[in-house]
Parts: C-alpha cells; structure tokens; sequence
C-alpha cells in the first residue's frame, strides 16, 4: 500500500511539474512580443464576444522586421479581442482577432483598426502562409496581408510565436478599391465595391445558389456587411451568371472571361499550387469587384495558406471532405490555358525571391521557436531552420512539377515520369498509350468536369478517340510508375 500511494504521488507530482513547466516558459525577446491583457482578465472563449483589451508591444534594439520596416514600441493601445477561425479555432493554440479603437501602424505595417494573431502551429502550414502572400506579390496581385513573427502574452500567459497579420479588408493601405455601403438601394453604384468570399462554412452572411447538381456554392458577404433586397438580388444574380458561364461546357472560356478577369485567375492559380495548397479552392477562397465601366470580378486577396509537397492538380488532388469549387472547368478551357501559360512564364522567373523571404524569417524566429516548442510539445518541434530548408525545397519541387506540366501540355516539352516515357499522345484521331510499368488508369472528362468513362489499360494500345463521342474531352491518365498528365482530345 505504502508503494502504491509513494508512486501515486510520485505520477501526480510529475503531472504537476510538466504543466508548471509548460506554463512557466517565457518569451525570448528576439522577436517583438505581444502583450494583451484583457479587461478584469477576462478569458477568450468565443468567436463572437468581443473582450475589451489593452495592448503593448516591446520591439527589440536595432530590430528590423519580416518585410525590412523600422518597428515602434507600443503602450496602452485600447482595442477588442475575441476567437476567429473554423478548424483553428479547435486547436489547443488558438487564433484571434483584433480590432483597435483607432487605426494603428503595427510592426511597419499601415495603420488599420483590423488585424488578427495566426498561431504558428502546424507542419509547414505557417510557412506556407508567409511565403504564399510573398509568392502573390510575385505574382503582380494588387494586394497581399503582410504578417510579422511575434511573440504572444495574453494575461501574462506565454502563448508562443504567432504572426500578426493584416486582416482582408477594402482600406487605401489594403485592398484598395470603391467600398458598397450597408443596404445600398442605389442601383447606379450596386456594381463594384465588394468583397466576398467563396465559403466551406454556413453564416447568416452568405448568398447560396447551386453551383451543381451535387453541391452548392456559398458566397459570403464582407463588404458590404448587410445587405438590401436589391443588393441580395445582384449579387446572387451575378454568381449566377458567372456559375452558367463556368459550366457551360464552351471550350474557349469566352463567356465567364467577359465576368471574370482571366489573368487573376491564373495568377491565384499559381499561387494555390506552388504552394500544393489541396483546400485552396474549398474555403477562404475571396473574389473581390471595383466599382467603374468594364469592371470584372478578380480572384483574391489570398488568405489562408497552407504548403504541401504536389502530387497533382489541387482538383484531382485534394482531401475527401473538400469540395473544390470552379477551377475545374475553368481550367479546361482555352482562355484559362493561354492565361496560365503566360502568367506562368512571366512569374517563374521571380518566384526565387520568396527563398530569401523564407530564410530570414527561419534566421529572426530561430530562438523563439526554442521556446515556442517548449510550450507547445504536442505539436511538431522542428527548429525554424530545419522548417525553412524543408519550405524551400517542397516549393522548389513543385515549380519544377507544374513547369514540367504546363510544358507538356502546351506541346513545348514533356513532362517528368520514371523511365522518362510519354504515357498518352493524340495524332489523327488515334489515341496511343505507351508501355508503362504496372499499367495506366485513364479517366475521360468533358470540358465542363464531369466523367464521361474510366478504364485501365495494360500500356502499348491505341485506341480510336472516337470511343469519347463528338466534342472536346480531357484524358487524365495515372499510374503507379506515371507522374499524372492531361491529354486535350478534340473530335
């Protein structure tokens, strides 16, 4: 007995110590640290209550940020904090949003009222946050939330190393465009100033319209806030449009090109794949329309970023649960294509940048990520400069992935496999495969996504594509020795 009650309190002297431990790291001071206490000590424990808070922030001597600006200590900056979002907000390290009671320059970035705490947590994802909106302003988009490692102290508890972002908003020092009022009925100014997003969640805040038989598509309203009836009316009129025009099945593309900028479509595109982002056409997905003569709906900002090693096109290579929305049929046609191609070359070439971008931000967070895996042991304990070599080289790979792709399929290159064979061709309407180990699985898609058939083949076959029908099909062929490529059949 005596045995059993010296090693139950030995178990829970041990319990006691390792949450001690953990409680009791503290900030470095490498990195500016964050300090926000809130009102009477409140807790955080929703993504709707906004807590009264006050905030100071400590930069470190001679400390240049992220993004190369002069930072500035912070005190006694009145502001609200509560929770924000979806499957983060699940996590034991918890995202959050502030709004300040003025607009306030944080760490270099312009003065906003709107910012929020991404937690650096998982994998690669962080990186793949920063280094995606550094590759969107590679891209030439007109705007991309800058961020800036800090460290994060809420009530005088160590939180770890978080990143404060800028939030999606219309602003002069953001997203630069007309901004629609709340219940506008002017119909003369209904078509520009939005920002919307396409939506993996249910809100009160959305427009919805059946994207296919299969699914919806949820459209969620950030600006304006609150909507009249006309302006439900157009909005929900203009997906409308662009949703018949996407799924038409016009293999040109010329109709949702005349409501939707093509070139910010392939410029977003690149970004979500550089990155191997498998949710990039699922949620967070913004589209935003200016106000003026000519105007078109454009793809971004970016938000909510994640970076993963490809395998394929995010729309044959995504998780069961998500439901990529539009790019499919977009990418099946010829104004995507031409866009794509030459977006992809004017960009490849500057993408490098983002290599020095992620290796100073591995050097600037190398000790408080000591600390920040102290106090977050469950989560992956890789140093930041392992973490930035691992960014590096996932990114690295799938530029050479999609350069290859896009090379081969616009017929000025082939594309990269084992044994360096061509798995499909297309010449005087016979469709050739070529002998490939383990076989090929083939999938036939019309231009609008939908399957028209699957079958295996053993490889050293030709086939009539009369087989497909009359039209224009997209042959996608895999195997277990074969990277997978796209065949364009026309008949």
């Amino acid at each position: 007995m005596l045995m059993k009650r010296l090693f139950s309190s030995f178990f829970l002297l041990m319990l006691l110590y390792s949450a001690f431990a953990v409680k009791a790291v503290n900030p470095t001071g490498t990195i500016p640290i964050v300090y926000i206490n809130t009102q009477g000590g409140a807790p955080v424990v929703d993504k709707v209550t906004k807590i009264p808070a006050t905030m100071r922030i400590a930069v470190p001597d001679g400390y240049t940020t992220l993004n190369g600006r002069t930072a500035q200590n912070l005190q006694n900056v009145v502001l609200s904090i509560r929770g924000r979002g979806n499957a983060s907000w699940r996590m034991d390290k918890k995202p959050y949003k502030l709004k300040f009671d003025a607009k306030t320059e944080i760490l270099g970035m312009p003065k906003s009222k709107h910012f929020a705490l991404i937690p650096y947590a998982v994998n690669l994802i962080s990186y793949g946050c920063v280094a995606g909106m550094e590759l969107a302003r590679c891209t030439g988009q007109s705007w991309a939330p800058y961020s800036e490692p800090v460290e994060f102290v809420l009530n005088g508890e160590y939180l770890g190393r978080y990143f404060m972002v800028e939030s999606v908003k219309i602003d002069k020092n953001r997203l630069n465009i007309a901004e629609q009022p709340d219940l506008n009925e002017d119909e003369s100014i209904m078509d520009g100033g939005w920002l919307v997003e396409i939506d993996n969640t249910v809100n009160d805040t959305q427009i919805v319209i059946p994207e296919t038989a299969e699914m919806n598509l949820r459209v969620t309203y950030h600006t304006p806030e609150a909507l009249s009836a006309k302006q439900k009316e157009w909005l929900t009129g203009q997906f409308t449009n662009m949703n018949s025009a996407i799924y038409s099945g016009d293999t040109t593309g010329a109709g949702w090109a005349e409501l939707i900028d093509p070139v910010s479509v392939a410029r977003y595109f690149i970004v979500r794949e550089v990155l191997g982002d498998t949710d990039g056409f699922n949620g967070s997905f913004y589209l935003h329309k200016d106000l003026g003569e000519g105007t078109k709906w454009v793809f971004g900002p970016m938000w909510d970023l994640s970076l993963d090693t490809k395998r394929d096109w995010i729309f044959y290579d995504h998780p069961s649960y998500s439901k990529v929305h539009w790019i499919e049929p977009m990418f099946n046609t010829e104004v995507f294509f031409a866009n794509l191609v030459e977006q992809w070359e004017n960009i490849k070439g500057r993408m490098n940048q983002v290599y020095d971008y992620i290796d100073r931000l591995g050097v600037l967070t190398k000790d408080a990520d000591v600390a920040n895996n102290k106090r977050w042991p469950q989560y992956e304990s890789a140093n930041s400069i392992e973490r930035a070599e691992r960014s590096k080289k996932v990114i690295q790979d799938n530029i050479e992935w999609i350069d290859s792709e896009i090379s081969y399929m616009a017929g000025t290159g082939v594309a990269v496999r084992p044994d360096d064979m061509s798995a499909i061709s297309f010449e005087d309407g016979k469709f050739r495969v070529g002998f490939v180990r383990g076989g090929l699985k083939l999938d036939v898609f019309r231009v609008d996504g939908s399957l028209v058939r699957t079958f295996v083949c053993n490889g050293g076959e030709t086939f009539d594509a009369g087989i497909f029908g009359k039209g224009v099909f997209f042959v996608r062929a895999s195997g277990e020795t074969v990277w997978p490529v796209t065949l364009k059949v026309v008949n």
